[in-house]
Protein backbone atom coordinates (compact mmCIF):
# COMPACT_ATOMS: atom_id res chain seq x y z
CA UNK A 1 0.00 0.00 0.00
CA UNK A 2 2.82 2.38 0.91
CA UNK A 3 4.62 1.52 -2.31
CA UNK A 4 1.48 2.30 -4.31
CA UNK A 5 1.08 5.62 -2.49
CA UNK A 6 4.70 6.53 -3.14
CA UNK A 7 4.31 5.76 -6.84
CA UNK A 8 1.18 7.91 -7.00
CA UNK A 9 3.02 10.84 -5.42
CA UNK A 10 5.85 10.49 -7.94
CA UNK A 11 3.35 10.51 -10.82
CA UNK A 12 1.65 13.64 -9.47
CA UNK A 13 5.01 15.38 -9.12
CA UNK A 14 5.90 14.47 -12.69
CA UNK A 15 2.67 16.01 -13.97
CA UNK A 16 2.09 19.14 -11.88
CA UNK A 17 -1.21 20.99 -11.96
CA UNK A 18 -1.38 24.06 -14.16
CA UNK A 19 -0.28 27.07 -12.15
CA UNK A 20 -1.56 30.61 -12.32
CA UNK A 21 0.66 33.18 -14.02
CA UNK A 22 0.45 36.67 -12.55
CA UNK A 23 2.07 39.94 -13.50
CA UNK A 24 1.93 43.00 -15.71
CA UNK A 25 1.28 41.97 -19.32
CA UNK A 26 3.12 42.93 -22.46
CA UNK A 27 0.66 43.01 -25.35
CA UNK A 28 1.78 41.06 -28.42
CA UNK A 29 -1.42 41.32 -30.48
CA UNK A 30 -5.17 41.16 -30.01
CA UNK A 31 -5.18 37.69 -28.45
CA UNK A 32 -1.63 37.11 -27.24
CA UNK A 33 0.23 38.56 -24.26
CA UNK A 34 3.41 37.94 -22.31
CA UNK A 35 3.34 37.76 -18.52
CA UNK A 36 6.33 37.03 -16.28
CA UNK A 37 8.31 35.91 -19.31
CA UNK A 38 5.61 33.47 -20.46
CA UNK A 39 3.86 33.82 -23.82
CA UNK A 40 0.10 33.37 -23.37
CA UNK A 41 -2.66 32.86 -25.94
CA UNK A 42 -6.04 33.96 -24.58
CA UNK A 43 -8.39 31.01 -24.37
CA UNK A 44 -11.44 30.76 -26.61
CA UNK A 45 -10.93 33.87 -28.75
CA UNK A 46 -9.38 34.76 -32.09
CA UNK A 47 -8.57 38.39 -32.84
CA UNK A 48 -7.74 39.81 -36.29
CA UNK A 49 -4.17 39.38 -37.47
CA UNK A 50 -1.79 42.31 -36.98
CA UNK A 51 -1.83 43.17 -40.69
CA UNK A 52 -5.55 42.51 -41.16
CA UNK A 53 -7.92 45.16 -42.49
CA UNK A 54 -11.70 45.38 -42.27
CA UNK A 55 -14.25 47.29 -44.29
CA UNK A 56 -16.41 49.84 -42.52
CA UNK A 57 -19.19 51.64 -44.41
CA UNK A 58 -17.01 54.56 -45.47
CA UNK A 59 -13.42 53.38 -45.04
CA UNK A 60 -10.97 50.53 -44.61
CA UNK A 61 -9.70 50.19 -41.05
CA UNK A 62 -6.58 48.44 -39.68
CA UNK A 63 -8.65 46.15 -37.46
CA UNK A 64 -5.65 44.02 -36.49
CA UNK A 65 -3.86 47.03 -34.97
CA UNK A 66 -7.10 48.29 -33.47
CA UNK A 67 -7.66 44.93 -31.77
CA UNK A 68 -4.20 45.16 -30.25
CA UNK A 69 -4.98 48.66 -28.98
CA UNK A 70 -8.30 47.43 -27.59
CA UNK A 71 -6.51 44.73 -25.61
CA UNK A 72 -4.00 47.29 -24.32
CA UNK A 73 -6.90 49.47 -23.23
CA UNK A 74 -8.63 46.61 -21.41
CA UNK A 75 -5.47 45.72 -19.51
CA UNK A 76 -4.35 49.31 -18.95
CA UNK A 77 -0.99 48.25 -17.53
CA UNK A 78 -2.54 46.53 -14.52
CA UNK A 79 -1.50 43.14 -13.19
CA UNK A 80 -3.43 40.19 -14.59
CA UNK A 81 -3.95 36.67 -13.35
CA UNK A 82 -3.96 33.97 -16.01
CA UNK A 83 -5.32 30.52 -15.26
CA UNK A 84 -3.58 28.18 -17.66
CA UNK A 85 -5.26 25.30 -19.49
CA UNK A 86 -2.23 23.76 -21.15
CA UNK A 87 -0.05 24.69 -24.10
CA UNK A 88 -0.80 25.05 -27.79
CA UNK A 89 1.23 23.61 -30.66
CA UNK A 90 3.49 26.69 -30.64
CA UNK A 91 4.45 26.19 -27.01
CA UNK A 92 2.37 29.09 -25.72
CA UNK A 93 0.25 28.80 -22.63
CA UNK A 94 -3.48 28.88 -23.32
CA UNK A 95 -5.18 30.67 -20.45
CA UNK A 96 -8.17 32.60 -19.24
CA UNK A 97 -6.81 35.90 -17.94
CA UNK A 98 -8.53 38.19 -15.46
CA UNK A 99 -8.02 41.86 -14.62
CA UNK A 100 -7.75 43.04 -10.99
CA UNK A 101 -11.55 43.32 -10.80
CA UNK A 102 -12.00 39.70 -11.86
CA UNK A 103 -13.26 40.38 -15.37
CA UNK A 104 -12.41 37.85 -18.07
CA UNK A 105 -10.24 39.80 -20.53
CA UNK A 106 -10.81 37.45 -23.46
CA UNK A 107 -14.56 37.65 -22.99
CA UNK A 108 -14.31 41.44 -22.90
CA UNK A 109 -12.46 41.41 -26.23
CA UNK A 110 -15.33 39.47 -27.78
CA UNK A 111 -17.86 41.74 -26.02
CA UNK A 112 -16.30 44.86 -27.54
CA UNK A 113 -16.30 43.30 -31.00
CA UNK A 114 -12.51 43.16 -31.45
CA UNK A 115 -12.25 39.37 -31.28
CA UNK A 116 -14.39 36.40 -32.28
CA UNK A 117 -15.31 33.29 -30.35
CA UNK A 118 -12.81 30.66 -31.50
CA UNK A 119 -15.41 27.94 -32.01
CA UNK A 120 -12.87 25.41 -33.22
CA UNK A 121 -11.51 25.21 -29.68
CA UNK A 122 -14.25 26.57 -27.41
CA UNK A 123 -17.85 27.75 -27.40
CA UNK A 124 -17.47 29.70 -24.14
CA UNK A 125 -17.95 33.10 -25.78
CA UNK A 126 -20.44 32.36 -28.57
CA UNK A 127 -23.30 34.11 -26.77
CA UNK A 128 -21.06 37.12 -26.12
CA UNK A 129 -20.16 37.27 -29.82
CA UNK A 130 -23.84 37.09 -30.81
CA UNK A 131 -24.59 40.15 -28.67
CA UNK A 132 -21.62 42.07 -30.08
CA UNK A 133 -22.82 41.32 -33.61
CA UNK A 134 -26.40 42.34 -32.83
CA UNK A 135 -25.27 45.68 -31.38
CA UNK A 136 -22.62 46.24 -34.11
CA UNK A 137 -19.68 46.71 -31.78
CA UNK A 138 -16.11 46.84 -33.03
CA UNK A 139 -15.54 44.93 -36.26
CA UNK A 140 -19.26 44.19 -36.50
CA UNK A 141 -19.87 47.76 -37.68
CA UNK A 142 -18.75 46.65 -41.12
CA UNK A 143 -17.52 43.69 -43.14
CA UNK A 144 -14.53 41.50 -42.39
CA UNK A 145 -12.89 38.13 -42.78
CA UNK A 146 -12.66 35.93 -39.74
CA UNK A 147 -9.05 35.74 -38.53
CA UNK A 148 -8.81 32.06 -39.47
CA UNK A 149 -9.99 32.87 -43.02
CA UNK A 150 -7.48 35.71 -43.27
CA UNK A 151 -4.60 33.46 -42.22
CA UNK A 152 -5.55 31.00 -44.96
CA UNK A 153 -5.47 33.71 -47.61
CA UNK A 154 -9.21 34.14 -48.17
CA UNK A 155 -10.61 37.61 -47.57
CA UNK A 156 -14.40 37.63 -47.27
CA UNK A 157 -16.96 40.37 -46.87
CA UNK A 158 -20.21 39.68 -45.05
CA UNK A 159 -23.12 41.90 -45.94
CA UNK A 160 -26.76 41.99 -44.91
CA UNK A 161 -28.00 41.06 -48.38
CA UNK A 162 -26.61 37.56 -48.01
CA UNK A 163 -23.98 38.28 -50.68
CA UNK A 164 -20.41 37.33 -49.75
CA UNK A 165 -17.36 38.52 -51.65
CA UNK A 166 -14.16 36.48 -51.44
CA UNK A 167 -10.75 37.64 -52.63
CA UNK A 168 -8.28 34.78 -53.01
CA UNK A 169 -4.59 35.62 -52.74
CA UNK A 170 -1.56 33.99 -54.32
CA UNK A 171 1.90 35.05 -53.13
CA UNK A 172 0.26 37.93 -51.25
CA UNK A 173 -1.34 39.25 -54.44
CA UNK A 174 -5.07 39.21 -55.18
CA UNK A 175 -5.76 36.89 -58.10
CA UNK A 176 -9.42 35.93 -57.92
CA UNK A 177 -12.62 37.57 -56.73
CA UNK A 178 -15.62 35.35 -56.07
CA UNK A 179 -19.11 36.73 -55.49
CA UNK A 180 -21.42 34.32 -53.70
CA UNK A 181 -25.07 35.31 -54.07
CA UNK A 182 -27.92 33.08 -52.96
CA UNK A 183 -28.06 30.38 -55.62
CA UNK A 184 -25.31 31.88 -57.80
CA UNK A 185 -21.53 31.84 -57.63
CA UNK A 186 -19.49 34.01 -60.01
CA UNK A 187 -15.77 34.65 -60.23
CA UNK A 188 -13.49 37.19 -61.88
CA UNK A 189 -9.73 37.13 -62.37
CA UNK A 190 -7.79 39.98 -60.77
CA UNK A 191 -4.85 40.51 -63.09
CA UNK A 192 -2.33 43.36 -63.17
CA UNK A 193 -2.45 45.76 -66.11
CA UNK A 194 -0.96 44.22 -69.23
CA UNK A 195 -0.98 40.68 -67.88
CA UNK A 196 -1.92 37.82 -70.16
CA UNK A 197 -5.42 36.58 -69.27
CA UNK A 198 -5.56 33.11 -67.78
CA UNK A 199 -7.98 30.73 -69.46
CA UNK A 200 -9.93 28.80 -66.86
CA UNK A 201 -13.66 28.34 -66.25
CA UNK A 202 -13.30 29.71 -62.70
CA UNK A 203 -11.88 32.95 -64.05
CA UNK A 204 -14.98 34.30 -65.71
CA UNK A 205 -17.56 36.98 -65.02
CA UNK A 206 -20.32 34.55 -65.94
CA UNK A 207 -22.21 32.28 -63.61
CA UNK A 208 -20.42 28.99 -63.03
CA UNK A 209 -21.81 25.61 -63.98
CA UNK A 210 -23.12 23.55 -61.02
CA UNK A 211 -20.10 21.23 -60.99
CA UNK A 212 -17.73 24.24 -61.12
CA UNK A 213 -19.62 25.85 -58.24
CA UNK A 214 -19.27 22.70 -56.18
CA UNK A 215 -15.55 22.50 -56.85
CA UNK A 216 -14.91 26.16 -56.06
CA UNK A 217 -17.01 26.01 -52.91
CA UNK A 218 -14.93 23.06 -51.71
CA UNK A 219 -11.75 25.04 -52.38
CA UNK A 220 -13.06 28.08 -50.52
CA UNK A 221 -14.29 25.95 -47.61
CA UNK A 222 -10.95 24.17 -47.34
CA UNK A 223 -9.00 27.36 -48.20
CA UNK A 224 -6.67 25.39 -50.43
CA UNK A 225 -4.14 27.28 -52.50
CA UNK A 226 -5.28 28.86 -55.73
CA UNK A 227 -2.27 27.09 -57.24
CA UNK A 228 -4.51 24.02 -57.38
CA UNK A 229 -6.59 25.44 -60.17
CA UNK A 230 -4.42 28.07 -61.87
Amino acid sequence: MRLLLAMLILILLAFPAHADITGKPRIIDGDTIEVAGERIRLHGIDAPESNQTCEWPSKTIPCGRLATLALMDLMAGAEVTCKTRGKDRYGRWVAVCYDPDGFDIGKNMVHTGWALAYRQYSTDYVDTEDKARETKRGMWKGEFASPWEWRRGVRSSRVKTGVSTYTVYRDNRPVLRVIDRPGTLTSTALLPAGATPVSHPFLTANALAPEEEDQLRRILDASNSIDEFL
